[in-house]
């Protein structure tokens, strides 16, 4: 029985939400397990090479993780990956957790590790497997009860249609959005590389009207200022939607209460993961999660906007502790000594820097607009290029 067949005659048999709905009437199209044979060759006593880990924008790369969950010391049963091979994080395809390497190294014994057939031109299968179509796809045909942890089985994946246009089309439809997705990129660096000088900016704004060489203020360490504790975990049913304010941490929405009074505004820490050290002042009511450390001041006086911007001046995150769950603590986070003005005081800096960072901030929204434009094109033009309603020559 023949592997491959027009993609017209599968689509007859096939509804719209199928990812080959639509391709070029020439097409060929087959099924992933077909084409796709796992690969279960492991590290042994001696990794070919570094740890990969697969990003939802990049695709297969180093891994330079710091923070969340490293990896086992034990690294001799993790899946070996090579050049030209198809890695998959199956509990994150939804998320583009699917890439070809162009790198030697390893992943998790978790993910999945395939070689491609002849049939298939590599570049075209990364682009394929990581466009919004099959991403969306991905998304149908997982299960799970954590959004964050929709897995895609392995039989499931073997039966996934694939659309199959002749090698030389693949090439071609390679080299185009090799090039066009590379100016996309290039751009995109240019706007990291410019969030990160105004970022930087915004920093030393903070820093210089916080600034007290001549200590003229009292130095006081945090918790003389003000309590810190954390929220406790709730069920998610037991979260309002009605105006409440979610913190978000860990590996998905999460539901907490703080044990404060919640109809009075706080300073939120975050405490574990990417977030630790991160500082925000929240407005009443809200949830605090337990990724949070929240800080609620002994006196009515004290500005809570000074607070917020004098405790992100610390730089808490420096704190995190070397674990496998990197994080701070309510007690190491008190030791913290800051320079403690007057109410008055607090009030002139904090207005200030209300007035100076806002400015900045607004520069930062717009260079994130722009960056977000630039990302959903690029997403847009790899989906029409690989499914054929893009023309490349």
């Amino acid at each position: 029985m023949s592997r491959v067949r027009s993609a017209k005659n599968l689509r007859d048999c096939d509804d719209a939400h199928s990812p080959i709905a639509g391709l070029p009437d020439h097409w060929e199209a087959s099924k992933f397990g077909y084409h796709f044979t796992e690969s279960d060759e492991r590290n042994g006593e001696e990794p070919p090479g570094p740890l990969l880990s697969i990003s939802e924008y990049r695709g297969v790369e180093l891994n330079t993780r710091t923070d969340g969950q490293k990896a086992s010391l034990d690294v001799s049963n993790y899946r070996v990956v090579r050049p030209n091979q198809l890695a998959a994080n199956m509990m994150w395809l939804n998320h583009g957790g699917i890439g070809v390497s162009l790198l030697t190294g390893h992943v998790s014994p978790d993910y999945k590790v395939f070689r491609i057939s002849k049939r298939f031109e590599p570049r075209y299968v990364h682009h394929l497997f990581r466009s919004s179509r099959y991403v969306g796809y991905f998304a149908s045909i997982a299960t799970g009860v954590r959004p964050n942890a929709q897995r895609v089985t392995k039989t499931v994946l073997d039966a996934t249609p694939v659309p199959l246009p002749s090698l030389e089309e693949q090439v071609q439809i390679a080299d185009f959005l090799d090039r066009e997705t590379g100016e996309i990129d290039a751009m995109v660096g240019k706007l990291g590389e410019l969030t990160e000088k105004l970022e930087a900016r915004r920093s030393a704004v903070i820093r210089t009207e916080l600034a007290d060489p001549d200590f003229r203020y009292p130095r006081v360490p945090l918790q003389g200022i003000a309590q810190i504790g954390s929220g406790d975990a709730i069920s998610a049913d037991e979260i309002s939607d009605e105006g409440d304010f979610a913190v978000y941490g860990g590996n998905g929405i999460r539901g907490f209460t703080s044990s404060f009074n919640q109809n009075e505004d706080r300073v939120l820490v975050g405490r574990q993961g990417a977030l630790c050290g991160n500082v925000h002042l929240v407005k009443a009511p809200f949830w605090a999660s337990e990724h949070a450390l929240v800080l609620r001041t002994y006196v009515s006086d004290v500005d809570l906007r000074w607070l917020a911007y004098a405790t992100r001046d610390l730089e808490l995150g420096r704190l995190s502790t070397a674990a496998a769950q990197p994080g701070i603590t309510a007690t190491g986070v008190g030791r913290e000594v800051l320079p403690c003005p007057s109410p008055i005081e607090q009030k002139r800096i904090a207005d200030h820097l209300d007035v100076m960072t806002a400015r900045i901030d607004a520069m930062l929204a717009k260079v994130a607009e722009l960056k977000a434009l630039l990302i959903e094109r690029r997403a847009a033009l790899i989906t029409d290029v690989v499914t054929g309603k893009k023309e490349t020559a």
